[in-house]
């Protein structure tokens, strides 16, 4: 699993580390032969191709040997319903409303109600992937609600 700092440059990853009280901004995970991760921006694929801001799975090894990334192994007791999961939830819209939730969250303690996986952003995804691989994150918070420094901190922080 990975945890990913925020760009100095970046209004969105600044607010996300100011609201969350943490550095670590975006988060993925290494599944079905890749990295599953909910991106808030259009991307380019190998033939040229927009893709729209959500759910991918992007390369295995994206993330190796940056400098900026916190790695953590977690095990999952059930892997086959983490990979149903993760398998479903490719290709999901990207949840904005659930940054905005999870800021919500952080700073009031109140948990909104989400909108199941008609969306999803990066923390949710990686929760919804672990809850269904049997890791307890969080307790009854709604994934939406979830940041990456929630879930850094569930794994037993840094």
């Amino acid at each position: 699993m990975f945890f990913v700092e925020g760009v100095i440059t970046s209004v969105i990853d600044d607010t996300i580390a100011i609201v969350s009280k943490g550095k670590y901004v975006h988060t993925a995970i290494e599944i079905l032969g890749g990295t599953l991760e909910s991106l808030g921006c259009v991307i380019r694929d190998e033939n040229g191709q927009d893709i729209p801001p959500g759910v991918r799975l992007s390369a295995l090894g994206k993330y190796d040997g940056r400098d900026d990334v916190l790695v953590k192994i977690v095990d999952v007791p059930n892997v086959v319903a983490a990979e149903e999961t993760a398998r479903n939830l490719i290709d999901i819209p990207y949840g904005w409303i659930d940054c905005a939730e999870g800021g919500i969250h952080d700073q009031t303690g109140a948990a909104l109600p989400d909108d199941g996986i008609l969306t999803a952003n990066c923390s949710k995804t990686v929760a919804l992937v672990l809850r269904a691989g049997e890791v307890t994150i969080d307790g009854d918070v709604p994934a939406g609600n979830i940041t990456p420094m929630d879930l850094l901190n569930e794994l037993g922080g840094e």
